[in-house]
């Protein structure tokens, strides 16, 4: 059983030394496998699923049916794995309820990176906030190609207004791992923000998930400044 024998050979070996993200990851990966199937075959799958899919929250967060094409996986064995990550979000959506979203950063990039920093193609996401900052809903506004995602700022603006939202935040992905925003990007969120403001509503930020990290328009001072009537900026593309 060659796939027993590397990965057992990893865990074993990290006694009394830091561990890895990696090796957490195939670790927890194992262990819930091992509820479904034998250890040999979890050990197996949780390789191969590494390899794969990159790391423990790309095998969670891959598509449904390419986890039933993934070797060793059956259908239930599928529909766990991505339960699993549906929970996951689920408490992290509980827990950004709880308290204004502007003061939970850290928590609010958990979410996003769990929901969109493995997907492969780019998808455009709000979360609508009310007058105290509070978490409304989370939605899902759009899903494009690989480099683009189609988006009307219209659309947009009507869901805020349907959920009476005073605040908005943008956030998109980029799956080529560079979190840069691109003219584009940028052009589409002074057009979003322009509307907003005519109608009341404050579009506190627009942030850009990747692989590799992550981009706030608002720290990077690419937002409208109040009372702008004009798209002052230029920057190099994704």
């Amino acid at each position: 059983m060659p796939f027993r024998g590397r990965l057992s050979d990893r865990l074993g070996s990290r006694a009394g030394q830091p561990v890895s993200e990696d090796m957490r990851g195939r670790e927890l990966l194992l262990n819930l496998l091992t509820n479904v199937m034998s250890w040999s075959c979890a050990a197996a799958a949780a390789d191969r699923l590494i390899e794969e899919f990159d790391d423990f929250a790309g095998v969670v967060s891959a598509d449904f049916h390419q986890l039933c094409q993934a070797p060793y996986l059956t259908v239930r064995q599928s529909r766990l794995l991505k339960a699993i990550h549906e929970a996951a979000l689920h408490l992290t959506m509980v827990r950004l309820e709880a308290a204004p979203v502007l003061d939970q950063s850290k928590l609010v990039m958990d979410y996003l990176n769990a929901r969109l920093g493995h997907c492969e193609v780019e998808e455009f996401h709000a979360l609508f906030l009310d007058a105290q900052h509070r978490l409304i809903a989370s939605e899902h506004l759009a899903t494009g190609a690989v480099t683009e995602v189609p988006v009307v700022p219209a659309q947009v603006l009507r869901r805020a207004l349907l959920l009476n939202a005073a605040g908005i935040v943008l956030v998109h992905n980029h799956p080529s791992g560079h979190a840069a925003p691109s003219d584009s990007d940028i052009q589409r969120t002074y057009e979003i923000q322009a509307l907003a403001a005519d109608m009341g509503v404050v579009l506190h930020d627009h942030i850009i998930i990747a692989r590799g990290g992550h981009a706030s328009m608002r720290q990077l001072g690419l937002l409208l400044p109040p009372g702008s009537s004009r798209f002052p900026w230029r920057t190099g593309g994704q």
